[in-house]
This record gives C-alpha cells, sequence and structure tokens, in this order.
C-alpha cells in the first residue's frame, strides 16, 4: 500500500535539484525560495515515512522472532536455548533497522536566502 508509493533510495532527489537550481540564480526571489521550502517539506514527509514504514518492518520482524522462540511451560533448558536464540534474532533485526534508518539519503540544509 503505502511502501509501493515511498521510493526511499530517492529521498529529496527533487529537493537537492531545487537546491542547486537555487544557488545558480544570480538574484532569488521569495517565489523562487519557496519552491526550495515545498520541495524540502515533501523530501522530509517522505523520509518519516520512510522511517515509519523501516519501524513497521522491524516491529513484524519482533513478533515473528517472538512467535519463532516460545517460552514452554517445564522446558527450562529448551527455554534457556530459545532465549539465547530469541535475543541474538533480536539484535540482528535492531541492526538491520538502524542500517535501514542510516542508508537513507541526508537532505541538504535550506538555502540562506535574504531579502
Amino acid at each position: 500500500e503505502l511502501a509501493a508509493s515511498l521510493d526511499c533510495t530517492n529521498i529529496g532527489r527533487n529537493y537537492v535539484t531545487a537546491v542547486a537550481n537555487f544557488s545558480t540564480i544570480s538574484t532569488p526571489t521569495r517565489d523562487d525560495f519557496k519552491a526550495v521550502k515545498r520541495e524540502r517539506k515533501l523530501a522530509e514527509r517522505q523520509y518519516r515515512g520512510c522511517t515509519k514504514e523501516i519501524n513497521r518492518e522491524f516491529k513484524s520482524e519482533l513478533k515473528r522472532i517472538k512467535e519463532l522462540y516460545p517460552k514452554l511451560e517445564g522446558q527450562t533448558e529448551l527455554n534457556l536455548r530459545n532465549k539465547a536464540e530469541k535475543d541474538k534474532a533480536i539484535a540482528a533485526a535492531i541492526i538491520t533497522r538502524d542500517l535501514k534508518i542510516q542508508e537513507l539519503p541526508i537532505l541538504p540544509p535550506l538555502p540562506f536566502f535574504q531579502r
């Protein structure tokens, strides 16, 4: 649904282009600056959408891990082994989520505009 419309590898591409174009204008107008600000807002919305999607995937992965390593009555040794495996799987899921978030493009700051 939402993920299909999110292109998380190209976040802010239009914004970066707008910033570059803005910097080539010798005397930018307020409208020129507003256009750049609009692109920045769209890029920020896209960034938030992508982090939300990454966190949603992470939550469902945690749920899957929990189901994979259940706690069983009277199975102390198996439960200890399951807990160790579950902790390893959770740690791997956290690392995966953090890497995905770090891989999102960083948006450059808004250009300086003085009127």
